[in-house]
Protein backbone atom coordinates (compact mmCIF):
# COMPACT_ATOMS: atom_id res chain seq x y z
CA UNK A 1 0.00 0.00 0.00
CA UNK A 2 1.62 3.28 -0.88
CA UNK A 3 2.02 5.98 1.50
CA UNK A 4 -0.47 8.50 -0.07
CA UNK A 5 -3.27 5.28 0.55
CA UNK A 6 -1.68 5.03 3.93
CA UNK A 7 -2.21 8.92 4.60
CA UNK A 8 -6.09 8.72 2.88
CA UNK A 9 -6.82 5.34 5.32
CA UNK A 10 -5.31 6.87 8.03
CA UNK A 11 -7.55 10.29 8.12
CA UNK A 12 -10.70 7.19 7.94
CA UNK A 13 -12.45 9.30 4.85
CA UNK A 14 -13.92 7.71 1.84
CA UNK A 15 -11.02 7.46 -1.00
CA UNK A 16 -10.75 10.35 -3.16
CA UNK A 17 -10.80 8.19 -5.72
CA UNK A 18 -14.42 7.09 -4.85
CA UNK A 19 -17.07 9.78 -6.66
CA UNK A 20 -20.19 9.62 -4.80
CA UNK A 21 -23.01 11.23 -7.03
CA UNK A 22 -25.23 11.87 -3.58
CA UNK A 23 -24.60 11.93 0.24
CA UNK A 24 -25.12 8.22 1.48
CA UNK A 25 -25.72 7.47 4.99
CA UNK A 26 -23.55 5.03 6.83
CA UNK A 27 -24.36 1.91 8.95
CA UNK A 28 -24.74 1.79 12.79
CA UNK A 29 -21.63 -0.79 12.65
CA UNK A 30 -19.41 1.56 10.47
CA UNK A 31 -19.86 4.55 13.08
CA UNK A 32 -18.78 1.99 15.70
CA UNK A 33 -15.47 1.09 13.66
CA UNK A 34 -14.59 4.14 12.61
CA UNK A 35 -14.57 5.52 16.30
CA UNK A 36 -12.74 2.54 17.42
CA UNK A 37 -10.18 3.34 14.88
CA UNK A 38 -10.37 7.09 15.58
CA UNK A 39 -9.31 6.72 19.21
CA UNK A 40 -6.10 3.53 18.60
CA UNK A 41 -4.94 5.76 16.45
CA UNK A 42 -4.56 8.82 18.86
CA UNK A 43 -3.90 6.09 21.40
CA UNK A 44 -6.77 6.63 23.55
CA UNK A 45 -6.72 2.80 24.42
CA UNK A 46 -8.01 3.43 28.03
CA UNK A 47 -10.91 5.30 26.71
CA UNK A 48 -11.23 1.97 23.76
CA UNK A 49 -11.31 -0.23 26.84
CA UNK A 50 -13.65 1.71 28.73
CA UNK A 51 -16.77 1.93 26.48
CA UNK A 52 -15.74 -1.65 25.92
CA UNK A 53 -15.24 -0.75 22.11
CA UNK A 54 -12.64 -3.85 21.60
CA UNK A 55 -14.74 -6.43 23.34
CA UNK A 56 -17.46 -5.05 21.34
CA UNK A 57 -16.14 -6.46 17.74
CA UNK A 58 -14.47 -10.14 18.48
CA UNK A 59 -15.47 -12.92 16.63
CA UNK A 60 -19.57 -13.19 15.12
CA UNK A 61 -20.79 -11.45 18.31
CA UNK A 62 -22.83 -9.27 16.01
CA UNK A 63 -23.57 -11.48 12.97
CA UNK A 64 -23.20 -10.71 9.66
CA UNK A 65 -22.83 -7.03 8.36
CA UNK A 66 -26.70 -4.62 7.13
CA UNK A 67 -27.20 -4.35 3.76
CA UNK A 68 -25.78 -1.20 2.14
CA UNK A 69 -26.31 -0.19 -1.00
CA UNK A 70 -24.64 -1.17 -3.71
CA UNK A 71 -23.54 2.20 -5.20
CA UNK A 72 -21.17 2.91 -2.11
CA UNK A 73 -20.18 -1.23 -1.94
CA UNK A 74 -16.98 -0.48 -3.69
CA UNK A 75 -16.04 2.48 -1.91
CA UNK A 76 -16.81 1.30 1.58
CA UNK A 77 -15.01 -1.35 1.21
CA UNK A 78 -11.86 0.32 -0.01
CA UNK A 79 -12.14 2.42 3.12
CA UNK A 80 -12.56 -0.34 5.61
CA UNK A 81 -9.70 -2.04 4.03
CA UNK A 82 -7.63 0.40 4.66
CA UNK A 83 -8.59 0.95 8.58
CA UNK A 84 -8.47 -3.10 8.76
CA UNK A 85 -4.93 -2.11 8.11
CA UNK A 86 -3.85 0.68 9.83
CA UNK A 87 -6.33 -1.17 12.74
CA UNK A 88 -3.57 -4.29 12.54
CA UNK A 89 -0.74 -2.29 12.74
CA UNK A 90 -1.87 -0.35 15.36
CA UNK A 91 -3.14 -3.51 17.42
CA UNK A 92 0.74 -4.27 18.55
CA UNK A 93 0.08 -2.91 22.63
CA UNK A 94 -3.21 -5.18 22.67
CA UNK A 95 -3.55 -8.32 24.72
CA UNK A 96 -2.60 -11.92 22.51
CA UNK A 97 -6.08 -12.83 22.67
CA UNK A 98 -7.10 -9.92 21.21
CA UNK A 99 -4.24 -9.68 18.61
CA UNK A 100 -5.22 -12.86 17.59
CA UNK A 101 -8.82 -12.71 17.26
CA UNK A 102 -8.89 -9.19 15.31
CA UNK A 103 -12.36 -7.85 15.01
CA UNK A 104 -13.72 -10.07 12.08
CA UNK A 105 -15.64 -12.60 12.20
CA UNK A 106 -14.84 -16.53 13.40
CA UNK A 107 -14.22 -17.12 9.68
CA UNK A 108 -11.23 -14.83 9.77
CA UNK A 109 -12.32 -11.90 7.74
CA UNK A 110 -15.21 -10.41 6.60
CA UNK A 111 -17.48 -7.62 8.22
CA UNK A 112 -18.20 -9.50 11.46
CA UNK A 113 -17.91 -6.29 13.24
CA UNK A 114 -21.29 -4.92 11.85
CA UNK A 115 -24.34 -4.82 13.82
CA UNK A 116 -27.76 -6.56 12.25
CA UNK A 117 -30.90 -4.56 11.95
CA UNK A 118 -31.58 -2.39 15.05
CA UNK A 119 -28.44 -3.46 17.86
CA UNK A 120 -26.74 -0.33 17.84
CA UNK A 121 -23.39 0.30 20.03
CA UNK A 122 -22.74 3.12 22.17
CA UNK A 123 -22.45 6.23 20.38
CA UNK A 124 -24.48 5.03 17.33
CA UNK A 125 -27.63 3.91 19.97
CA UNK A 126 -27.45 7.90 21.18
CA UNK A 127 -27.28 9.65 18.01
CA UNK A 128 -29.86 7.68 16.40
CA UNK A 129 -32.14 6.84 19.39
CA UNK A 130 -31.43 9.24 22.07
CA UNK A 131 -35.00 8.28 23.51
CA UNK A 132 -34.00 5.00 24.83
CA UNK A 133 -30.46 5.11 25.80
CA UNK A 134 -30.75 2.01 27.99
CA UNK A 135 -31.53 0.01 25.34
CA UNK A 136 -29.15 -2.90 23.80
CA UNK A 137 -25.95 -1.98 26.00
CA UNK A 138 -22.61 -3.81 25.54
CA UNK A 139 -21.40 -6.33 28.08
CA UNK A 140 -19.26 -3.97 30.13
CA UNK A 141 -21.49 -1.07 30.30
CA UNK A 142 -24.08 -2.74 31.83
CA UNK A 143 -21.84 -4.63 34.36
CA UNK A 144 -20.32 -0.82 35.15
CA UNK A 145 -24.23 0.53 35.55
CA UNK A 146 -24.99 -2.59 37.65
CA UNK A 147 -21.83 -1.42 40.17
CA UNK A 148 -23.23 1.69 39.88
CA UNK A 149 -26.51 1.13 40.71
CA UNK A 150 -25.65 -1.50 43.50
CA UNK A 151 -23.25 1.49 44.83
CA UNK A 152 -25.97 3.82 45.23
CA UNK A 153 -28.17 1.37 47.02
CA UNK A 154 -25.47 0.12 48.97
CA UNK A 155 -27.28 1.67 51.74
CA UNK A 156 -30.44 0.01 51.21
CA UNK A 157 -29.43 -3.41 50.59
CA UNK A 158 -27.47 -3.71 53.94
CA UNK A 159 -30.28 -3.25 56.12
CA UNK A 160 -33.37 -4.81 56.75
CA UNK A 161 -35.34 -1.97 57.16
CA UNK A 162 -34.75 -0.94 53.00
CA UNK A 163 -38.13 0.28 51.07
CA UNK A 164 -39.06 0.63 47.58
CA UNK A 165 -38.57 4.61 48.02
CA UNK A 166 -34.83 4.24 48.32
CA UNK A 167 -34.72 2.90 44.89
CA UNK A 168 -36.45 5.45 43.11
CA UNK A 169 -33.26 7.65 41.86
CA UNK A 170 -31.60 4.40 41.20
CA UNK A 171 -31.92 2.43 38.11
CA UNK A 172 -31.50 -1.26 40.11
CA UNK A 173 -35.29 -1.84 38.84
CA UNK A 174 -35.23 -5.13 40.16
CA UNK A 175 -34.36 -4.02 43.35
CA UNK A 176 -37.20 -1.77 43.26
CA UNK A 177 -39.89 -4.11 42.27
CA UNK A 178 -38.93 -6.85 45.09
CA UNK A 179 -39.05 -4.16 48.28
CA UNK A 180 -42.01 -2.81 46.52
CA UNK A 181 -43.61 -6.52 46.45
CA UNK A 182 -42.51 -6.70 50.09
CA UNK A 183 -43.67 -3.81 51.61
CA UNK A 184 -47.15 -4.01 49.65
CA UNK A 185 -47.23 -7.91 51.48
CA UNK A 186 -46.39 -6.29 55.00
CA UNK A 187 -48.99 -3.45 54.51
CA UNK A 188 -51.89 -5.75 53.27
CA UNK A 189 -51.25 -7.76 56.90
CA UNK A 190 -50.76 -4.05 58.89
CA UNK A 191 -54.31 -3.40 57.28
CA UNK A 192 -55.53 -6.47 58.35
CA UNK A 193 -54.30 -6.10 61.99
CA UNK A 194 -55.15 -1.91 62.46
CA UNK A 195 -58.72 -2.90 60.96
CA UNK A 196 -58.50 -5.96 63.80
CA UNK A 197 -58.09 -3.29 66.70
CA UNK A 198 -60.25 -0.91 65.37
CA UNK A 199 -63.71 -2.94 64.54
CA UNK A 200 -62.72 -6.47 66.21
CA UNK A 201 -64.07 -5.48 69.63
CA UNK A 202 -67.63 -3.86 68.16
CA UNK A 203 -70.14 -5.86 69.06
CA UNK A 204 -73.31 -6.56 66.45
CA UNK A 205 -75.37 -5.89 69.25
CA UNK A 206 -73.88 -2.49 70.15
CA UNK A 207 -76.79 -0.53 68.15
CA UNK A 208 -79.71 -2.66 69.15
CA UNK A 209 -78.25 -2.65 72.80
CA UNK A 210 -78.48 1.04 72.75
CA UNK A 211 -81.65 1.58 70.36
CA UNK A 212 -83.54 0.25 72.61
CA UNK A 213 -82.67 2.06 75.83
CA UNK A 214 -82.97 5.29 74.10
CA UNK A 215 -86.46 3.93 72.26
CA UNK A 216 -88.40 3.47 75.84
CA UNK A 217 -86.61 6.56 77.27
CA UNK A 218 -86.63 9.19 74.56
CA UNK A 219 -89.77 8.49 72.53
CA UNK A 220 -92.08 6.84 75.32
CA UNK A 221 -95.00 9.74 75.13
CA UNK A 222 -96.16 11.53 78.52
CA UNK A 223 -99.20 13.69 79.10
CA UNK A 224 -98.76 17.05 80.57
CA UNK A 225 -100.84 19.39 83.03
CA UNK A 226 -102.66 21.03 79.19
CA UNK A 227 -103.68 17.71 78.39
CA UNK A 228 -100.58 17.82 75.45
CA UNK A 229 -98.73 14.32 74.87
CA UNK A 230 -94.93 14.91 74.84
CA UNK A 231 -92.03 13.11 74.22
CA UNK A 232 -88.23 13.45 75.59
CA UNK A 233 -87.50 15.64 72.87
CA UNK A 234 -90.37 17.91 72.80
CA UNK A 235 -89.75 19.17 76.38
CA UNK A 236 -89.56 23.19 76.61
CA UNK A 237 -90.20 24.20 80.10
CA UNK A 238 -89.15 22.77 83.44
CA UNK A 239 -92.95 21.69 83.72
CA UNK A 240 -92.39 18.87 81.49
CA UNK A 241 -89.09 18.43 82.98
CA UNK A 242 -90.72 17.01 85.84
CA UNK A 243 -93.51 15.18 83.74
CA UNK A 244 -90.57 13.56 82.01
CA UNK A 245 -89.48 12.56 85.29
CA UNK A 246 -92.24 11.43 87.00
CA UNK A 247 -93.88 9.44 84.25
CA UNK A 248 -91.37 8.19 82.31
CA UNK A 249 -88.07 7.92 84.13
CA UNK A 250 -89.37 6.46 86.84
CA UNK A 251 -91.45 4.46 85.05
CA UNK A 252 -89.38 2.76 83.23
CA UNK A 253 -86.82 2.40 86.15
CA UNK A 254 -89.67 0.90 88.32
CA UNK A 255 -92.83 -0.45 86.68
CA UNK A 256 -92.31 -0.70 82.82
CA UNK A 257 -94.52 -3.81 82.02
CA UNK A 258 -96.06 -6.62 83.72
CA UNK A 259 -94.81 -8.25 86.38
CA UNK A 260 -92.76 -10.58 84.79
CA UNK A 261 -91.26 -7.76 81.91
CA UNK A 262 -90.00 -5.06 84.13
CA UNK A 263 -87.41 -2.59 83.26
CA UNK A 264 -85.90 -2.78 86.43
CA UNK A 265 -86.44 -5.45 88.87
CA UNK A 266 -85.19 -6.97 92.26
CA UNK A 267 -83.42 -10.04 91.31
CA UNK A 268 -80.82 -12.40 93.28
CA UNK A 269 -78.99 -11.10 96.08
CA UNK A 270 -81.14 -7.57 95.70
CA UNK A 271 -79.23 -7.00 92.27
CA UNK A 272 -81.15 -4.91 90.00
CA UNK A 273 -81.85 -5.71 86.35
CA UNK A 274 -82.91 -3.34 83.73
CA UNK A 275 -84.70 -4.85 80.72
CA UNK A 276 -84.38 -8.92 82.41
CA UNK A 277 -80.67 -9.06 81.37
CA UNK A 278 -78.88 -5.95 82.36
CA UNK A 279 -77.43 -4.98 85.57
CA UNK A 280 -77.89 -1.35 87.09
CA UNK A 281 -74.71 -0.69 88.28
CA UNK A 282 -75.43 2.09 91.24
CA UNK A 283 -78.40 3.68 91.51
CA UNK A 284 -79.27 6.83 88.87
CA UNK A 285 -78.57 10.15 89.71
CA UNK A 286 -80.04 13.93 89.12
CA UNK A 287 -78.31 16.91 89.46
CA UNK A 288 -77.70 20.91 88.55
CA UNK A 289 -74.94 23.33 88.02
CA UNK A 290 -76.57 27.41 89.04
CA UNK A 291 -75.04 30.42 88.44
CA UNK A 292 -75.18 33.55 90.63
CA UNK A 293 -78.05 36.14 90.62
CA UNK A 294 -75.32 38.88 89.68
CA UNK A 295 -73.53 36.75 86.95
CA UNK A 296 -74.33 40.25 84.45
CA UNK A 297 -75.45 43.43 85.01
CA UNK A 298 -79.23 45.26 83.96
CA UNK A 299 -79.50 47.92 81.85
CA UNK A 300 -80.13 50.66 84.00
CA UNK A 301 -83.82 51.01 82.47
CA UNK A 302 -84.53 47.95 83.56
CA UNK A 303 -83.22 47.82 86.80
CA UNK A 304 -86.42 49.05 89.18
CA UNK A 305 -87.90 45.89 87.20
CA UNK A 306 -85.14 43.10 87.16
CA UNK A 307 -83.14 42.94 90.26
CA UNK A 308 -81.18 39.69 89.49
CA UNK A 309 -79.33 38.79 86.03
CA UNK A 310 -77.92 35.58 85.37
CA UNK A 311 -75.70 34.94 82.65
CA UNK A 312 -74.57 32.10 80.83
CA UNK A 313 -72.86 29.39 82.58
CA UNK A 314 -69.05 29.24 83.53
CA UNK A 315 -67.09 28.23 86.46
CA UNK A 316 -66.20 31.27 87.36
CA UNK A 317 -69.87 32.14 87.81
CA UNK A 318 -70.76 29.26 89.27
CA UNK A 319 -72.99 29.30 92.45
CA UNK A 320 -71.92 27.37 95.15
CA UNK A 321 -74.20 28.24 97.74
CA UNK A 322 -76.72 26.65 99.39
CA UNK A 323 -80.22 27.61 98.37
CA UNK A 324 -84.21 26.24 99.12
CA UNK A 325 -84.14 24.21 102.07
CA UNK A 326 -80.54 24.20 102.71
CA UNK A 327 -80.41 20.18 103.19
CA UNK A 328 -77.77 17.96 101.72
CA UNK A 329 -77.53 16.74 98.93
CA UNK A 330 -80.21 18.29 96.38
CA UNK A 331 -79.98 21.84 97.95
CA UNK A 332 -75.77 21.84 98.97
CA UNK A 333 -73.34 22.10 96.49
CA UNK A 334 -70.93 18.78 95.96
CA UNK A 335 -67.18 18.82 95.59
CA UNK A 336 -66.71 16.59 91.80
CA UNK A 337 -65.25 13.69 92.46
CA UNK A 338 -62.58 12.28 90.31
CA UNK A 339 -64.48 10.09 88.14
CA UNK A 340 -66.22 12.99 86.98
CA UNK A 341 -65.13 15.00 83.65
CA UNK A 342 -66.85 18.15 81.92
CA UNK A 343 -69.66 17.52 79.65
CA UNK A 344 -69.37 19.76 76.57
CA UNK A 345 -73.32 20.98 76.02
CA UNK A 346 -74.65 23.15 73.17
CA UNK A 347 -74.47 26.16 75.17
CA UNK A 348 -71.50 25.75 77.82
CA UNK A 349 -69.23 23.63 78.94
CA UNK A 350 -70.24 22.03 82.59
CA UNK A 351 -68.01 20.67 85.33
CA UNK A 352 -68.39 17.68 87.86
CA UNK A 353 -69.92 18.48 91.09
CA UNK A 354 -73.41 20.57 91.42
CA UNK A 355 -76.61 20.11 93.39
CA UNK A 356 -77.66 16.93 92.72
CA UNK A 357 -79.71 13.80 94.65
CA UNK A 358 -79.56 9.84 93.99
CA UNK A 359 -82.58 7.87 92.95
CA UNK A 360 -83.23 4.67 95.85
CA UNK A 361 -84.74 1.63 94.38
CA UNK A 362 -87.82 2.14 96.59
CA UNK A 363 -90.47 3.60 94.59
CA UNK A 364 -92.68 4.99 96.87
CA UNK A 365 -89.49 7.13 98.68
CA UNK A 366 -88.36 8.36 95.49
CA UNK A 367 -91.54 9.98 94.88
CA UNK A 368 -92.06 11.53 97.57
CA UNK A 369 -88.43 12.92 97.37
CA UNK A 370 -89.07 14.09 94.12
CA UNK A 371 -92.49 15.80 95.08
CA UNK A 372 -90.33 17.64 97.77
CA UNK A 373 -88.22 18.80 94.91
CA UNK A 374 -90.93 19.97 92.87
CA UNK A 375 -92.64 22.22 95.74
CA UNK A 376 -89.76 23.51 96.80
CA UNK A 377 -88.62 24.09 92.81
CA UNK A 378 -85.38 23.13 93.06
CA UNK A 379 -85.13 24.30 89.39
CA UNK A 380 -85.07 27.95 89.52
CA UNK A 381 -84.03 30.88 87.47
CA UNK A 382 -80.26 30.50 88.04
CA UNK A 383 -80.41 26.61 86.77
CA UNK A 384 -78.30 25.95 83.80
CA UNK A 385 -78.25 22.71 82.91
CA UNK A 386 -79.77 19.57 84.85
CA UNK A 387 -77.97 16.01 84.61
CA UNK A 388 -79.73 12.48 84.74
CA UNK A 389 -76.97 9.69 84.60
CA UNK A 390 -76.95 5.81 85.06
CA UNK A 391 -75.33 2.86 83.49
CA UNK A 392 -76.15 -0.59 83.22
CA UNK A 393 -74.41 -3.37 82.17
CA UNK A 394 -75.12 -7.36 80.35
CA UNK A 395 -72.94 -10.07 81.68
CA UNK A 396 -74.00 -11.95 78.39
CA UNK A 397 -72.49 -9.59 75.76
CA UNK A 398 -70.03 -8.02 78.06
CA UNK A 399 -71.09 -4.41 77.13
CA UNK A 400 -72.02 -1.64 79.21
CA UNK A 401 -74.73 1.14 78.20
CA UNK A 402 -73.59 4.81 79.73
CA UNK A 403 -77.11 6.66 79.91
CA UNK A 404 -76.67 10.53 80.26
CA UNK A 405 -79.86 12.67 79.83
CA UNK A 406 -79.19 16.70 79.35
CA UNK A 407 -81.80 19.62 80.20
CA UNK A 408 -79.84 22.99 79.49
CA UNK A 409 -81.90 25.83 79.97
CA UNK A 410 -80.22 28.87 78.67
CA UNK A 411 -80.71 32.72 79.67
CA UNK A 412 -83.46 33.33 77.01
CA UNK A 413 -85.77 30.96 78.33
CA UNK A 414 -87.06 27.43 77.17
CA UNK A 415 -85.50 24.00 77.77
CA UNK A 416 -83.13 22.11 75.27
CA UNK A 417 -83.13 18.06 75.96
CA UNK A 418 -80.67 15.40 75.02
CA UNK A 419 -79.97 12.07 75.35
CA UNK A 420 -76.75 10.49 75.00
CA UNK A 421 -76.81 6.57 75.50
CA UNK A 422 -72.64 5.18 75.28
CA UNK A 423 -72.41 1.87 74.34
CA UNK A 424 -68.88 0.60 75.42
CA UNK A 425 -66.61 -2.59 75.99
CA UNK A 426 -64.70 -1.61 78.95
CA UNK A 427 -63.72 -4.87 79.79
CA UNK A 428 -61.96 -6.18 76.81
CA UNK A 429 -60.02 -9.19 77.42
CA UNK A 430 -63.10 -11.72 78.25
CA UNK A 431 -63.09 -14.83 76.18
CA UNK A 432 -61.39 -16.30 73.40
CA UNK A 433 -62.16 -13.49 70.66
CA UNK A 434 -60.92 -10.85 73.08
CA UNK A 435 -57.32 -12.63 73.70
CA UNK A 436 -57.21 -13.09 69.78
CA UNK A 437 -57.51 -9.47 69.09
CA UNK A 438 -55.21 -8.95 72.43
CA UNK A 439 -52.58 -10.85 70.19
CA UNK A 440 -53.37 -8.47 67.23
CA UNK A 441 -52.64 -5.55 69.32
CA UNK A 442 -48.83 -6.96 70.10
CA UNK A 443 -48.25 -7.62 66.88
CA UNK A 444 -49.21 -3.93 65.97
CA UNK A 445 -46.94 -2.52 68.36
CA UNK A 446 -44.02 -4.69 66.79
CA UNK A 447 -45.17 -2.94 62.98
CA UNK A 448 -44.90 0.14 64.58
CA UNK A 449 -41.74 -0.06 65.85
CA UNK A 450 -40.55 -2.23 62.33
CA UNK A 451 -42.01 0.63 60.56
CA UNK A 452 -40.20 3.83 63.10
CA UNK A 453 -37.04 1.95 61.97
CA UNK A 454 -37.97 1.62 58.63
CA UNK A 455 -38.61 5.90 58.65
CA UNK A 456 -35.74 6.63 60.33
CA UNK A 457 -33.43 4.30 58.02
CA UNK A 458 -35.07 6.34 54.69
CA UNK A 459 -34.27 9.42 56.51
CA UNK A 460 -30.86 9.26 57.02
CA UNK A 461 -30.65 7.74 53.31
CA UNK A 462 -32.65 10.76 51.65
CA UNK A 463 -32.19 13.78 54.17
CA UNK A 464 -34.39 16.50 53.16
CA UNK A 465 -35.92 14.58 50.08
CA UNK A 466 -37.53 12.23 52.11
CA UNK A 467 -39.70 15.17 52.81
CA UNK A 468 -40.56 16.45 49.38
CA UNK A 469 -43.08 13.26 49.25
CA UNK A 470 -46.45 13.35 50.13
CA UNK A 471 -46.75 10.02 50.94
CA UNK A 472 -43.95 10.23 53.29
CA UNK A 473 -45.69 13.00 55.42
CA UNK A 474 -48.63 10.36 55.57
CA UNK A 475 -46.30 7.90 56.72
CA UNK A 476 -44.91 10.22 59.48
CA UNK A 477 -48.65 10.77 60.15
CA UNK A 478 -49.49 7.01 60.63
CA UNK A 479 -47.34 6.46 62.49
CA UNK A 480 -47.96 9.86 65.24
CA UNK A 481 -51.45 8.80 65.60
CA UNK A 482 -50.63 4.88 65.63
CA UNK A 483 -48.22 6.08 68.62
CA UNK A 484 -51.34 8.27 70.02
CA UNK A 485 -53.51 5.09 69.99
CA UNK A 486 -50.80 2.91 71.78
CA UNK A 487 -50.48 5.56 74.14
CA UNK A 488 -54.71 6.08 74.88
CA UNK A 489 -55.06 2.23 74.83
CA UNK A 490 -52.65 1.89 77.74
CA UNK A 491 -54.92 4.74 79.80
CA UNK A 492 -57.76 3.66 78.64
CA UNK A 493 -56.29 -0.23 80.35
CA UNK A 494 -55.22 1.53 83.43
CA UNK A 495 -58.12 3.75 83.97
CA UNK A 496 -60.39 0.74 83.89
CA UNK A 497 -58.23 -1.47 86.00
CA UNK A 498 -58.15 0.54 88.42
CA UNK A 499 -61.21 2.10 89.01
CA UNK A 500 -63.93 -1.11 87.84
CA UNK A 501 -63.87 -2.98 91.29
CA UNK A 502 -65.01 0.36 93.10
CA UNK A 503 -67.87 0.51 90.49
CA UNK A 504 -68.87 -2.88 90.69
CA UNK A 505 -69.14 -2.85 94.51
CA UNK A 506 -71.72 -0.25 94.04
CA UNK A 507 -74.41 -2.85 92.17
CA UNK A 508 -75.54 -3.31 95.82
CA UNK A 509 -75.64 0.17 97.24
CA UNK A 510 -77.62 3.35 96.89
CA UNK A 511 -74.71 5.15 95.86
CA UNK A 512 -74.22 6.65 92.21
CA UNK A 513 -71.00 4.79 89.90
CA UNK A 514 -69.96 7.37 87.80
CA UNK A 515 -69.13 6.28 84.26
CA UNK A 516 -67.58 9.95 82.68
CA UNK A 517 -63.75 9.50 83.31
CA UNK A 518 -64.45 5.99 81.44
CA UNK A 519 -66.40 6.99 78.45
CA UNK A 520 -63.87 9.82 78.44
CA UNK A 521 -60.86 7.58 77.63
CA UNK A 522 -62.78 5.08 75.60
CA UNK A 523 -64.10 7.69 73.06
CA UNK A 524 -60.25 9.25 73.29
CA UNK A 525 -59.12 5.67 72.03
CA UNK A 526 -62.33 4.90 69.66
CA UNK A 527 -61.71 8.46 67.49
CA UNK A 528 -57.80 7.93 67.55
CA UNK A 529 -58.13 4.09 65.78
CA UNK A 530 -60.77 5.24 63.42
CA UNK A 531 -58.48 8.36 62.22
CA UNK A 532 -55.85 5.54 61.88
CA UNK A 533 -57.92 3.56 59.96
CA UNK A 534 -58.93 6.10 57.82
CA UNK A 535 -54.94 6.56 56.70
CA UNK A 536 -53.86 3.42 56.67
CA UNK A 537 -56.81 2.74 53.96
CA UNK A 538 -55.40 5.82 52.51
CA UNK A 539 -51.83 4.77 51.99
CA UNK A 540 -53.52 1.59 49.86
CA UNK A 541 -53.26 4.25 46.71
CA UNK A 542 -49.82 4.01 47.17
CA UNK A 543 -49.58 0.63 46.26
CA UNK A 544 -52.52 1.20 43.86
CA UNK A 545 -50.27 3.87 42.13
CA UNK A 546 -48.45 0.61 40.42
CA UNK A 547 -51.44 0.07 38.06
CA UNK A 548 -50.71 2.25 35.21
CA UNK A 549 -54.23 3.29 35.34
CA UNK A 550 -54.77 4.49 38.93
CA UNK A 551 -50.94 6.02 38.50
CA UNK A 552 -52.58 8.18 35.41
CA UNK A 553 -55.48 8.88 37.50
CA UNK A 554 -53.42 10.14 40.73
CA UNK A 555 -50.94 12.25 38.24
CA UNK A 556 -53.62 13.80 36.72
CA UNK A 557 -55.22 14.80 40.76
CA UNK A 558 -51.49 15.67 40.99
CA UNK A 559 -51.69 18.12 38.37
CA UNK A 560 -54.85 20.14 38.87
CA UNK A 561 -54.64 19.72 43.18
CA UNK A 562 -54.10 23.26 43.02
CA UNK A 563 -57.15 23.68 41.54
CA UNK A 564 -59.32 21.55 43.58
CA UNK A 565 -58.40 23.15 46.63
CA UNK A 566 -59.26 26.28 45.08
CA UNK A 567 -62.88 25.05 44.44
CA UNK A 568 -63.22 23.74 47.64
CA UNK A 569 -62.09 26.89 49.53
CA UNK A 570 -64.99 28.47 47.52
CA UNK A 571 -67.83 25.77 47.96
CA UNK A 572 -66.88 25.79 51.59
CA UNK A 573 -67.30 29.82 51.52
CA UNK A 574 -69.98 29.77 50.02
CA UNK A 575 -71.54 27.21 52.06
CA UNK A 576 -70.95 28.67 55.00
CA UNK A 577 -72.39 31.92 54.21
CA UNK A 578 -75.33 30.64 53.56
CA UNK A 579 -75.48 28.95 56.89
CA UNK A 580 -74.47 32.24 58.61
CA UNK A 581 -76.46 34.67 56.56
CA UNK A 582 -78.97 32.54 54.97
CA UNK A 583 -81.47 32.80 57.70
Amino acid sequence: MSASGDTESRKGAIPRTAKLEEPTLLSAGEIDVRYLKLLILRGKNAMANYYGMRRRFRGNEYGPPPIIDERDTDATTASEQAGDSELSSSADGLEPEERSGGFGTAGGGGRGYFRPGPKLGALSRKILHPEYPERDQPHKMKKDKKKKSAEESKGADSSIWGTSDMYGNTVDHEAYVEHAMRDFVLYVIFLVIANMITFGVLDHAYNYYANTLSDIITNTPFETPLGMTKTFNEIRNVQQIWDFITKVLLGVLYEYGSDHARTIRMGKKDDVLVLFENILIGVPRIRQHRVRNDSCRTSTFFKDLFSTCYNYYSDEQQDREPFGMKQPTAWVYAEPDADSAHYNGKISSYGGGGYMMNITNDKVYTKNWIQELIDYEWIQQGTRVVFIDFTTYTPNTNLFCVVKLVFELPPTGGVIPTAHFYTMKFLRYVNTWDHFVLGCEIIFLCYIVYFTMEELQQIMSLKEEYWYSSWNILDVCILIIAYFVIISACIRYVTVATGMKEKVDNIRTLTHASFDNFVHVQRTFNTAAALLSFLVWLKLLKFAALNKSVALILSIFGRVKFELIALTLMMFTMILGFALLGN
